[in-house]
């Protein structure tokens, strides 16, 4: 066997295969594990979209009642103070 200082060229053919076979062994267990992988992110990037589709919904329902509130409001706003004008002058009026 080869240690890494000196280069052996008497490598038999049973020591290559034997080498071989752990190197496919080893890349076996690499494509299984990056399969588990693949599929592991492939739910993972459907559990975040529809958190992503939730988000947006409630984004778009924020901007429509920042839009409406302040038209309502500023209408009921307008209104009451028409009425309390309205009743103030109809007071002097009864006073006089």
């Amino acid at each position: 066997m080869w240690d890494g200082k000196e280069r052996r060229t008497d490598i038999s053919h049973s020591e290559l295969y034997l080498k071989l076979g752990t190197l496919e062994g080893k890349l076996d267990a690499l494509i299984i594990r990056s399969s588990e992988y693949k599929d592991s992110l492939a739910e993972v990037f459907t559990r975040l979209q529809v958190i992503e589709n939730k988000y947006s919904v409630i984004t778009g329902f924020a901007l429509l009642a920042g839009i409406v509130v302040p038209i309502i409001v500023s209408t009921i706003a307008a209104n009451f103070q028409f009425n309390i004008d309205a009743i103030e002058r109809s007071a002097e009026v009864r006073n006089k």
